[in-house]
Order: C-alpha cells, then sequence, then structure tokens
C-alpha cells in the first residue's frame, strides 16, 4: 500500500513483472535492455531511489580522464538524472521526493531511467572501454 503500491502500478504500466521485480520490503530490480535498475523506496526520509549499476571502469588508464570528463558532461544536462561511479562501478541514479510523485509522473520517470540506462551501459563500453558487470547472484 502507499508508495509502494504506487511503484508496482508503475512497473505494471511499463510491462514489468512485478512479482519477479520485487527483492523485498521496498525494494525492486528491473531489467532495462542490458542493463539492471534497482529502485527502493526510504519511509524515513520519504525518497525512491534508481540506481542502474551500468559498468565497470575501464582498464586502460588513458580512458579514464575522457570518461569523467564525459560523465560531468552529461550531470550538467537538466535531466534529473545523474552519472556518478561507486567503487569501480559506473552508476545512473534518479532520486525523488515521493510527494512530489504521481502515477504519471513516476512512468515518465522511470520509463526515462530504463531508456538511458540500456542506452548508456552500451554507449561506455563502447566509447571508453568500460567493462560488463558481473551479475550478482
Amino acid at each position: 500500500m502507499g508508495v509502494a503500491k504506487l511503484i508496482e502500478d508503475i512497473l505494471k504500466e511499463l510491462g514489468k513483472n512485478v512479482r519477479l521485480a520485487r527483492d523485498g520490503a521496498n525494494m525492486w530490480s528491473v531489467k532495462a535492455g542490458s542493463a539492471k535498475v534497482k529502485i527502493s523506496y526510504n519511509p524515513e526520509n520519504y525518497f525512491v531511489a534508481g540506481d542502474a549499476y551500468l559498468c565497470q571502469m575501464p582498464l586502460d588508464a588513458q580512458k579514464i580522464k575522457p570518461l569523467y570528463q564525459f560523465l560531468l558532461q552529461e550531470n550538467n544536462k537538466p535531466s534529473g538524472l545523474v552519472l556518478s561511479c561507486v567503487k569501480n562501478n559506473i552508476v545512473l541514479s534518479r532520486l525523488i521526493y515521493d510527494l512530489d510523485m504521481t502515477k504519471e509522473s513516476g512512468v515518465a520517470e522511470f520509463k526515462n531511467l530504463f531508456e538511458q540506462a540500456d542506452h548508456y551501459d552500451d554507449y561506455l563500453k563502447e566509447e571508453f572501454g568500460c567493462l560488463a558487470r558481473l551479475e550478482e547472484v
């Protein structure tokens, strides 16, 4: 019920299988093309977070500076999405305050996150030699 139901309604609207997506209380994992998006809701601070772990940093040290420059340039675009590095991973994130999210806006936001995650993971591998992530068991 509440925000969790709203998130599941959004996922259904986007054609995702909610039963397969559910990872636990207030947590979901969704495949978006070749990317995997983890969605979580924190009722203590009222934020819904969507994080797509796209790929790992390239092995070629010469490609890291251009990669960082690209990530910073992309973050300067007013899309609401943020690219970051967590340990050796490149992550695409979207943070939404629960009271600002309706079914319609949530569908648009998550659709954009899913599409961009699928786009960026392929682009970063092709352009910068980033490595595919190993699936967590």
